[in-house]
């Protein structure tokens, strides 16, 4: 079997590994901060198809600007809930100040604009008013 791992538009990496019909495979933010929000969609273990392919997916929102590294790591799974690593790969992941930004409004804008717009707003209607 093979891994094969997209970094970026176009640039796609492959590793022949191990298999047995179980096999997980975990994305991790290594930084004890956590640089990474990681969602893992449809689990860490699956079932592994002779034929045709297997996918893991994950939704990852950087949490802060700059250079990180998430480690991705490929494990057989034997006996129900033994696994064993046989394959790790270091993942540079580079963002800006602009995406951590959108990031942080999109998950707390309604905080934002409470604590923010509505006091000014209450400060303008109380000057006009008086």
């Amino acid at each position: 079997m093979s891994v094969s791992i997209q970094r970026s538009i176009g640039a796609k990496e492959t590793q022949i590994v191990r298999v047995t019909g179980t096999m997980g495979v975990t994305l991790v933010d290594p930084d004890p901060d956590r640089a990474f929000s990681i969602v893992s969609i449809g689990g860490s273990t699956q079932g592994v198809d002779k034929e045709g392919y297997t996918e893991w997916q994950w939704n990852v929102c950087a949490k802060r600007s700059g250079e990180h590294t998430l480690s991705l790591v490929v494990a057989i799974v034997r006996g129900g809930n033994k696994k064993e690593s046989v394959w790790q790969s270091s993942i540079r992941v580079r963002n800006n100040e602009v995406v951590v930004i959108k990031g942080f409004w999109e998950t707390n804008w309604q905080w934002l604009i409470s604590s923010l717009i509505v006091p000014i707003l209450v400060w303008l209607w109380k000057r006009k008013k008086g």
